[in-house]
């Protein structure tokens, strides 16, 4: 195995059997790489959410320095991801990475509880299209219009069975999308999603810059009065509390969900072109971007409304100002743009945060059960790949159907994006030990790489390894205890449960399967002799 690896896409002493081509081929580049995990991070979303949950239940907390403790807490993965995926540069990310380094077993349960993740965020990306788009957007269109029909309609998209139904929607047109075109067409449409989504934060900053607080309230008071709302301004009022160290972070798990985003391109890492280069920019860069921009929405925003009016908003029974349910800051722009037409478009734009997440975990998703199916842990038939198309429309077709059923479980709030997610942490402990011991126990492998450079006499990747093992600890810690994550076995042990759960059941599949195989004559174990074919 110390024989085998690559750089760049070509490998490098290839002294074992070769298998044949993927099918997959490497269109994207850095721009298409760095576009793939910004809209992965969800920003605007996430943004949204953090405005509203941190002010009211993390007192004290600063949005901007959560944002940068994320930040900083995450750097040694991001760094680890980037060199991981120009070392092995093939669709799969940390499957591919674990199940060469530290053990195949373990490799295939990690990734399936992240691969179910992903699949659960399939769903998830078409109820926030709902919760945080087009729901808001009719209900917008309603008070500047005096419709309370479009007001109706609204809150009926944000409701359990309308979130699910847009959800369906959206998986519909992206499953076409990645079914009857190719990635070229995709990455072609990305480009257009990213411009719309970036124009719709813009237009956030530019407002909250030259808007006073009297004049933002002055014109939501106004627009919601179409329709016998009331005026928001009174929930300004109030003594903010003071700064907490502590609060600030406790509250970094909803910045991390946004920062976390930028590896995700590790997992289609065999249709980047000049990986080694594509990735590092394109990882490194979107989690600058994306930390960043979380930054300058929630300090205007904000400096516009303040902290108490957000813990207030969220805290408010809405029906007490004409309200179904409390807006978020993009809601709130809305309202208080002065012109239902640009108000209207502004939350058109808005949405594509919540259904870009889909088409990407659609992507990621499929990839990595394509991985699978490569070293025969799954059916052969998932790792088909349209001559015409170039996507491996089998596992497609199979996670749609599975993104269905996840969507469902988010909008009727059986489980919470925390809550869904907090398992990565089983393959980043993964890639943390793949990380530590490649230099040593693959040393040509390590050598032939990009980035084989030291750092205190550490082989860098190894460094980084080492140094992110407390931080994921710390982060552990704060998803177990608090009970706003979802995930804390004190006050949710269902949900607490099911990663370990799962990685557990992966264990059990791979054995199983592996003993299958050998009484076929196969033994998958020599799969894992090599890196996947290109």
């Amino acid at each position: 195995m110390d024989n085998v690896g690559s750089t760049g896409g070509t490998q490098i002493v290839p002294q074992v059997f070769a298998r044949k081509a993927s099918g997959l081929i490497r269109r994207a580049g850095w721009f298409d790489v760095f576009s793939f995990n910004v809209l992965n991070g969800i920003g605007g979303i996430i943004s949204v959410l953090m405005l509203s949950l941190i002010p009211a239940f993390y007192p004290g907390a600063n949005l901007a320095l959560t944002t940068i403790l994320a930040t900083l807490v995450f750097v040694p993965m991001v760094v680890l991801y980037a060199k991981m995926s120009a070392v092995m540069p093939r669709s799969g990310g940390d499957y591919v990475y674990n199940s060469r380094m530290v053990h195949p077993a373990f490799g295939f349960a990690a990734n399936l509880g992240i691969t179910l993740a992903v699949i659960f965020l399939v769903g998830t990306g078409g109820a926030y299209t709902a919760d945080y788009g087009i729901g808001p957007l009719l209900r917008v269109a309603g008070y500047y219009w005096s419709s309370q029909g479009l007001v109706n309609a609204g809150n009926w998209c944000t409701g359990s069975l309308g979130m699910f139904l847009l959800g369906i929607a959206v998986l519909i047109v992206f499953g076409a999308l990645f079914l009857l075109g190719n990635m070229s067409v995709y990455w072609r449409v990305q480009v257009v999603l990213m411009v719309l989504a970036t124009v719709s934060l813009v237009i956030v900053v530019v407002w909250g810059l030259v808007i006073s607080r009297e004049t933002a309230f002055a014109h939501i008071s106004a627009t919601l009065g179409n329709l016998g709302g009331k005026s928001l301004a009174p929930l300004e009022k109030g003594t903010a509390p003071s700064f907490s160290l502590w609060q600030s972070f406790r509250a970094l798990l909803w910045p991390l969900f946004a920062i976390s985003g930028c590896i995700f391109s590790a997992y289609i890492g065999g249709e980047v072109k000049q990986p080694a280069r594509s990735q590092s920019v394109g990882i490194l860069g979107s989690m600058v971007w994306i930390a960043g921009m979380l930054i300058l929405i929630s300090t205007v925003m904000l400096h516009v409304f303040g902290t108490t009016f957000f813990a207030n908003l969220t805290l408010a029974d809405p029906s007490k100002y004409g309200l179904t349910t409390a807006p978020g800051y993009a809601e709130l722009v809305g309202l208080g743009l002065g012109n239902g037409v640009v108000a209207v478009v502004f939350l058109a734009m808005f949405s594509v945060w919540g259904m870009t997440l889909t088409a990407i975990s659609v992507t990621v998703a499929s990839r990595c059960i394509f991985a699978w199916s490569l070293d025969r842990i799954v059916p052969a038939w998932l790792s088909r790949v349209s001559s015409r198309w170039g996507s491996p429309y089998n596992a497609i077709i199979v996670l749609l159907a599975c993104g269905a059923g996840f969507g469902a479980l988010f909008s009727w709030k059986w489980l919470t994006i925390l809550g869904a997610t907090y398992g990565w942490y089983i393959a980043y402990w993964g890639v943390m030990a793949a990380a530590i011991i490649l230099p040593y126990r693959h040393r040509s492998l390590w050598n032939a790489s990009p980035g084989n450079t030291r750092f205190l006499g550490l082989p860098t990747v190894a460094f980084w390894g080492i140094l992110y093992a407390p931080l994921s600890l710390f982060c552990l810690y704060l998803s177990a205890t608090d009970n706003y994550a979802g995930v804390s076995p004190i006050h949710n042990f269902g949900q607490f449960i099911v990663f370990p759960a799962i990685f557990a059941a992966g264990l059990a599949y791979y054995y199983i399967v592996g003993r299958v195989q050998r009484g076929r004559g196969i033994d998958i174990a020599l799969n894992f002799g090599e890196i996947p074919p290109e």
